[in-house]
């Protein structure tokens, strides 16, 4: 018999038939008046009789119209509440290739581009995005289960797939386009998929006595938000589908209290808010120590909140990785080394220097050694080929640490977050710009980023927050308050005078889906500005 992979489909039809009663989900409930219900429990048993049924649907509606399985269906789709986690699972359960791209884009330009980008045949679309979508793809709605089941009944459905080479292609994400501005797609390979689930077991941390309850984190059309999913179903835990992703401090007590909930995921910015709330919350604080972990990820969590919280007795877990590579590091062992990422269990990393011998010798003694992860041809974790580099067949993730102890690491951001100056030491752009919104962001300025690649200085380039006339201190005042943190930094890092603060109009900056600004086009923007403010031509 030949071996075959695991997928994501493989926790929901193995609890369904082993624990049928135990719950999969907890769903929000609301009446046709809006008013919140409480939370409902959906049996694995239900879930998986869900997919199934939606699965009938799909696959009728799409073999109908040309396409065959393992042709690629995208699911336009929220991707955040019951039904759009059973419309994706259902799209696979079919036998098609799902593509998740977020309803949060909404150019049909940009659709497109993902659609032909990912070889897509297929769109099952959400209705609440208007009309059928005109594009060169069968495209068919997304309706509701009730209206699924009485359109197709009982109709044949193909046998559950599950791939037999490694190579062969189970699912499909796109990028967020923090890097490059536009999202990517991304296939999934079924070694990839299969290394994922057992990555996923380490990452969280499960109690194998008893069932697990664990927040979702966000929406599953993006991996951040599928894999609490996808980990949780795999070992027969049960998902706690909030009411929103920004969870409010009462609704968190709640689901702890009366709902059960063990673990929460959230992005780290949520957690800060919680961590802050606690102080003056007595209540709170004993359910955050009560949980047997909260796991965190998206951005680093800023080192005082994180100490805050582990001195609280608050247990946390960093999850650090990329939709490429899904979860590659994680904190939270016992131990002195705690606040630091360990990788996974059973992947295969490189970690290479970036820095030159000229450039330590510039950035001194006790500057950070900064590492580049490199995910091996050897880890079941190196994605798709065409993402890996041509000659030695690793994927540079681009991501780089700091070694704070033998095996353990600090994250330092990406390599674009390390700018090179004339002087050929490193910058820490992101720090510049982390401080300045910081310390302005609330009344003076609403976006910053730090400029000056191979100038004998950076540059910080800011919007104000403030709609109409620039006030005509605002460069002074943002220096005296960045000050302070400027002294501790470098000399080669420091921004020391008011004329190395540039204003940009309001909304000017060009930005990522995520809303980071692109470092690289304003460095293109203010060429000239930048020549003459150092008396040199382009670098």
């Amino acid at each position: 018999m030949a071996t075959t992979f695991r997928t994501h489909l493989t926790g929901p039809a193995k609890w369904a038939e082993k624990t049928p009663t135990a719950p999969a989900f907890k769903v929000p409930q609301w009446s046709e008046a809006g008013e919140f219900g409480g939370w409902k429990p959906v049996s694995y048993a239900e879930y998986w009789g869900d997919i199934e049924k939606y699965a009938r649907y799909v696959y009728n509606e799409f073999t109908q119209q040309g396409l065959k399985e393992r042709d690629t269906v995208a699911i336009w789709s929220s991707g955040a509440n019951y039904v759009d986690i059973v419309h994706i699972w259902a799209v696979a359960r079919a036998g098609f290739v799902p593509l998740l791209i977020s309803i949060r884009i909404q150019h049909l330009g940009a659709i497109d581009l993902l659609l032909k980008g990912g070889e897509a045949k297929g769109l099952l679309y959400n209705p609440v995005v208007g009309d059928k979508p005109e594009l060169d793809v069968v495209s068919i709605p997304a309706v509701d289960i009730k209206t699924a089941e009485a359109t197709t009944g009982e109709k044949p459905l193909p046998e559950v797939w599950f791939p037999s080479n490694e190579d062969e292609i189970v699912m499909k994400y796109h990028s967020s386009g923090s890097s490059s501005g536009m999202p990517k797609v991304i296939p999934m390979t079924a070694r990839w998929v299969d290394f994922l689930l057992d990555k996923l077991v380490d990452a969280l941390g499960s109690d194998p006595n008893k069932q697990e309850n664990t927040s979702a984190n966000g929406s599953a059309v993006h991996l951040a938000g599928a894999m609490s999913i996808i980990a949780s179903h795999y070992q027969g835990q049960c998902i706690v589908i909030c009411k929103e992703i920004s969870s409010s401090r009462e609704e968190l007590k709640a689901l702890i209290e009366d709902h059960g909930l063990t673990r929460i995921v959230l992005f780290s910015t949520f957690l800060a808010k919680f961590i802050i709330q606690a102080r003056s919350d007595p209540e709170l604080l004993q359910l955050l120590k009560s949980l047997n972990r909260i796991i965190h990820g998206g951005v680093p969590l800023d080192e005082k909140y994180a100490k805050e919280a582990r001195d609280q007795g608050i247990k946390l877990r960093d999850i650090f990785g990329s939709t490429e590579i899904g979860v590659a590091m994680i904190s939270g062992d016992e131990g002195p080394n705690e606040a630091y990422l360990r990788p996974i269990a059973g992947t295969k990393y490189k970690f290479v220097p970036v820095n030159d011998a000229s450039s330590e010798s510039q950035n001194g003694a006790g500057a950070p050694k900064l590492l580049e992860v490199i995910i091996t041809a050897e880890s079941g974790d190196c994605p798709h080929p065409s993402y890996r580099n041509k000659e030695t067949g690793d994927f540079h993730t681009g991501d780089l640490v700091e070694e704070m102890a033998p095996g353990y690491y600090l994250s330092r951001g990406r390599n674009d977050d390390w700018m090179k100056m004339q002087n050929a030491a490193l910058c820490d752009t992101q720090s510049i710009e982390g401080n300045a919104l910081e310390v302005c962001g609330k009344d003076l300025i609403g976006a910053a980023v730090c400029i000056g690649l191979k100038r004998p200085s950076p540059v910080l380039v800011v919007e104000p927050l403030a709609d109409g006339d620039v006030p005509p201190n605002l460069t002074q005042d943002v220096l005296e308050r960045i000050k302070p943190f400027h002294e501790r930094m470098y000399v080669h890092e420091r921004i020391d005078e008011a004329k190395f603060i540039i204003v940009a109009p309001k909304g000017s900056l060009p930005k990522t889906p995520k809303g980071n600004v692109q470092r690289k086009p304003v460095e293109k923007t203010f060429e000239k500005q930048l020549d003459e403010l150092f008396g040199q031509t382009t670098p």
